[in-house]
């Protein structure tokens, strides 16, 4: 496969980082499908990173933010960044800043179990969910502990 004749590889890029953010690497990767050479491709992320359209800690940051919102939780989305081109130690520091409150994951989870008393099953199905998003066993033990919790200070009410 050839290297496109009518385009140079920033100039490639740009039009790449024209429709969407992308990690350095990814734009490497890209180019080179598109057969520009090795060198070519890294030049261009190169000076894409230096005039400012290219910057792998802003991208790292923003999935974060977007994937955090979704429900992810910080394995997941340390695994997402790096699949997508980011630097483990990029992703992992971007991982860290990022804030992941408990109260969205009990409202999840209050609305899988459809506020009611969870039986075994239950409770497992939901923490096997949240930990298919990626969130640590210590996170998913302190969600259900607020559920119960609640669950309790609702039957006491009740007496």
């Amino acid at each position: 496969m050839g290297r496109p004749k009518e385009h140079g590889a920033r100039s490639a890029a740009a039009l790449l980082l024209s429709g969407r953010a992308m990690s350095s690497s990814a734009v490497v990767v890209k180019l080179m499908a598109k057969g520009y050479p090795e060198g070519e491709a890294r030049e261009a992320a190169e000076y894409m990173a230096e005039i400012g359209a290219l910057d792998d800690e802003g991208y790292a940051r923003s999935r974060c933010e977007i994937f955090a919102a979704k429900g992810w939780g910080p394995a997941r989305i340390k695994n997402e960044l790096i699949a997508r081109g980011v630097g483990r130690e990029l992703a992992g520091q971007a991982v860290d800043e990022q804030e992941f409150p408990v109260e969205p994951l009990v409202d999840f989870a209050r609305r899988s179990l459809k506020d009611r008393r969870p039986g075994q099953a239950e409770l497992r199905r939901v923490s096997d969910a949240l930990y298919r998003r990626g969130h640590s066993w210590d996170m998913i033990h302190t969600v259900i502990s607020e559920i119960m919790n609640g669950l309790d200070e609702d039957d006491e009410g009740d007496e």
